[in-house]
């Protein structure tokens, strides 16, 4: 598809995790998407101070073609330092500007550029929540947070959603008008199937696995949001029923919850049956050991974990948050189970003891990516929001 060039700026503080991954994805897809006659100009305007090493890795092809600019932005809201990220982020937006598109990603983003795009006379601001804070909270915090949700909605030209129950979510609880609202499902790059044998076998070696050992794994940061404890208390559960060399854990990840899950496996008495793996950054290779992933989030957008379980072949048991429904369709009915429930999770897991069930199961999810989620969609459709065509 043609497009007509321009200037765009793509600003994130979280570039850690599924947020910088969508960032990269983003930027590398508009890098391909490129005419040698008329190129788009694409600065990346970022914080590294939670930048993770997945991300710093992938972030080093793209930078020659590419302008970075690292703005310090701080995750937690703080006045005095917000209003120097805005007053730095302005200053780099007029002096590289006028900008086509400012395209601000999650809440902090959105705030802090959101203003800056506004002081600098950015033509079109496109905001992208990655998830509504607000939907995992409750009560004055939950008001407050939606409170700041609308106002960054209130900055931008335009809010993408990138599922549809996000997009529901919003109108429902009138954080943007529907009139202003695009949705823009996330996608990833399919990995290749055919690296999954010798993954499989370095990683189970280094981990002590049996081939014949079902390995139920949770990948994704170790805080609040996504819940890690709720897993430890579900492979509790299990190991009273299925022995070591049956059904063994792993946990990937890292996060301020790291010291409260090392101390729920201890008082559970899993130490010999979960592994701690940390932050890794062979992520192919982790999911190629996995036979069922888990998701077991209080809250998302649309989570690029799934995606990428699915996109390696894996069975998928997750909690009912936004765009699980909409990624795993009929297939994962019951699959999908209630945020913080560990009955229903741990009954989920039952249906996929079954090594053909799992099978079947994966390659399903594999064939579902492959049909409704091609990646170059994802960018085509980002374009037609920078510009402002296709909108209802």
């Amino acid at each position: 598809m043609k497009h007509a060039p321009l200037r765009i700026a793509q600003v994130v503080e979280a570039t850690l995790a599924g947020v910088g991954r969508h960032v990269l994805d983003v930027t590398g897809g508009l890098l391909r998407q490129n005419q040698p006659a008329e190129p788009y100009d694409i600065h990346l305007l970022h914080s590294l101070r939670r930048a993770d090493a997945r991300y710093r890795a992938r972030l080093q092809p793209l930078i020659p073609h590419i302008r970075v600019g690292d703005i310090r932005m701080e995750r937690e809201i703080r006045p005095l330092a917000d209003t120097r990220s805005v007053v730095a982020l302005t200053r780099y937006l007029r002096q590289h500007g006028p900008f086509d598109v400012v395209h601000v990603h999650s809440s902090k983003a959105a705030a802090v550029g959101g203003v800056a795009a506004r002081l600098a006379g950015a033509r079109r601001i496109v905001y992208t929540p990655h998830a509504f804070v607000s939907a995992g909270t409750t009560g004055r915090r939950r008001a407050m947070y939606l409170a700041l949700e609308r106002v960054c909605g209130h900055l931008a030209h335009r809010v993408v959603a990138v599922s549809q129950d996000e997009y529901a979510y919003a109108c429902t609880n009138r954080i943007v008008s529907s009139e202003r609202l695009s949705v823009v499902p996330n996608r990833v790059e399919l990995p290749d199937l055919n690296r999954h044998p010798a993954d499989r076998a370095r990683l189970r070696q280094e981990w002590g696995l049996a081939e014949s050992t079902r390995l139920v794994g949770s990948i994704g940061r170790l805080s609040a949001q996504k819940d890690p404890l709720l897993f430890v208390e579900v492979a509790a559960r299990r190991a009273q029923r299925y022995p070591s060399s049956e059904e063994q854990y792993v946990i990937v990840g890292d996060g301020e919850l790291m010291p409260d899950v090392r101390a729920a496996i201890d008082r559970a008495g899993l130490h010999q049956r979960m592994i701690v793996a940390g932050f890794r950054t062979d992520m192919d290779a982790v999911y190629a050991c996995l036979d069922v992933f888990v998701l077991h989030s209080r809250y998302e957008g649309m989570p690029y974990t799934v995606l990428e379980a699915m996109g390696h072949a894996r069975p998928v048991v997750a909690t009912r948050v936004s765009g699980i429904a909409e990624l795993l369709g009929n297939n994962g009915n019951s699959l999908i189970v209630a945020p913080g429930s560990a009955d229903e999770l741990d009954a989920a897991l039952e249906h996929l003891v079954d090594p053909g069930t799992r099978q079947e199961s994966g390659h399903q999810h594999r064939a579902r990516l492959e049909q409704h989620y091609p990646l170059e969609a994802m960018i085509d459709r980002l374009l037609e929001v920078y510009q402002g065509t296709g909108e209802s």
